[in-house]
């Protein structure tokens, strides 16, 4: 089930989805005392999943929270984002930070494909496979019975 972050945060009343035989399913959410949906939860709706086998009964619906963010550049503002930071929990305080910190450069769209590129482990970076047993004859065969 797709949701907005907004949603996510405050709650909404919608059709989430069309069932089988057409009818719309609608969700109330409400979020009391700042509670939110995350992504990957599972909310349970009862009794409107797909139909049992030789009956009239249905399962129940399984649906997966799935958070769409906003698109880069939404906020326009620092009005705005001064007013959201304001909205928003506060981040988590650190630790005693180390003695020595040093500011690096990242990349903000980097690809888990390429973790471990170069490092020589054939398992890395998006590698092929080589089986060294391939080319090989006379290896285990089937056996007829």
């Amino acid at each position: 089930m797709k949701i907005s972050l907004v949603e996510a945060l405050t709650g909404f009343n919608r059709v989430v989805l069309t069932h089988l035989d057409g009818r719309g399913i609608q969700l109330n959410i409400k979020q009391p005392n700042g509670k939110v949906l995350r992504p990957g939860q599972v909310l349970k709706v009862p009794g409107e999943g797909m139909p049992k086998k030789k009956s009239d009964t249905k399962g129940d619906l399984y649906l997966v929270v799935d958070i769409e963010f906003p698109e880069d550049g939404w906020i326009k503002d620092d009005k705005a984002l001064k007013k959201l930071r304001e909205a928003l929990p506060p981040p988590p305080t650190a630790d005693a930070p180390p003695e020595d910190i040093e500011e690096v450069d990242f990349e903000p769209d980097a690809d888990m494909d390429d973790f471990g590129a170069g490092s020589g482990d054939p398992r890395a970076g998006g590698a092929e496979w080589e089986d060294e047993d391939e080319d090989e004859e006379g290896g285990p065969q089937c056996a007829a019975q």
